[in-house]
């Protein structure tokens, strides 16, 4: 690297922030990112998108970095380290890690206590609990719908597809029934979907590294996602209803079937049998210490700032 990533800055003071969380690109990554970051209340916190090296080289000039959050993507890790910045490498899907795992100061793989990993996490590899919104308030008073449309390894054509036979016919129904528009936060193909699916009137298409998932969550009052860690969480910690529409990779596939057999999420089978899901009960799924995730990420990061390892 030409330029160092971690340097003080031109005046030698001290910076005025000290950990930078790097967020995935998908919807999970972007999720479990800003869940992490709203728990760092006592340090500075610069949060920026794993988009390339120059973005990671103007994060960090000027300022000492005294450790780093990555959500997912192994460059970026690999470049912080090689600057000499400690680094939490977050596992935010649900994938299996791939081996040989990434050099990281700390690995953490996101596993609620309802994920049963029936090979368990390589070693080295440490499982933490649902990354859940630090605001678990969700009446379902508010005005219109959220699909959280992440898209895995999915290439752009089955994703378009999908949303083409599944989520295009069910939109009217689904703005009918929340009262108001219908905001669809995707980490696939933003224009190609928001020119598929806005030709029904009040559909509004959203990156998820420009929009956040709780947020658009607690304004909405009706919830359909694809299969994912961010919007089972987001359902679980706020005990909101939740429409799981079908999945779009076998790692998507996985999950719902490890989630249907801890909690009755229902699945939409065909769009004209879809009807506004009614509460879930997901105590029987797992306890409340499982929703402390994104504090304990938060707290590992703390102690890497302070006594790296």
């Amino acid at each position: 690297m030409s330029t160092p990533l971690n340097k003080p800055g031109s005046n030698g003071a001290a910076s005025p922030w000290k950990v930078l969380v790097v967020a995935g690109r998908s919807l999970d990554g972007q999720t479990a990112a800003r869940r992490a970051a709203v728990h760092i209340t006592e340090m500075e916190v610069a949060s920026v998108n794993a988009e390339g090296l120059e973005q990671l080289r103007a994060a960090t000039e000027g300022h000492q970095v005294g450790a780093a959050l990555v959500c997912d993507e192994a460059w970026a890790t690999n470049q912080l380290r090689a600057a000499g910045i400690p680094v939490l490498h977050a596992y935010t899907e649900a994938v299996v890690p791939h081996v040989p795992l990434v050099d990281a100061d700390l690995r953490m793989a996101h596993r609620p206590q309802w994920y049963e990993e029936e090979a368990g996490l390589p070693r080295g590899v440490i499982p933490v609990a649902s990354f859940a919104p630090a605001r678990r308030g969700w009446t379902g008073k508010g005005r219109g719908a959220l699909v959280a449309l992440g898209t895995g390894t999915a290439e752009t054509d089955t994703v378009l597809a999908s949303a083409r036979d599944t989520l295009l016919p069910l939109l009217p129904s689904v703005a009918e029934a929340a009262d108001g528009p219908v905001t669809v936060l995707t980490d696939g193909p933003v224009d190609a979907l928001g020119e598929l699916l806005g030709a029904v009137e009040g559909t509004t298409v959203l990156a998820a590294t420009d929009a956040g998932l709780d947020e658009l969550h607690s304004a909405c009052r009706v919830f359909l996602a694809t299969p994912t860690l961010a919007a089972l969480t987001t359902a679980r910690a706020r005990n909101a209803p939740l429409t799981l529409l079908p999945a779009l990779d076998d790692a998507q596939q996985n999950l719902l079937e490890r989630v249907i057999k801890a909690a009755p999420v229902p699945v939409l089978d065909a769009p004209d049998t879809w009807a506004p899901a009614a509460g879930i009960e997901w105590a029987v799924a797992d306890s409340d210490d499982d929703l402390s995730g994104a504090q304990r990420v938060a707290r590992k990061l703390r102690q890497l700032v302070l006594a790296p390892v």
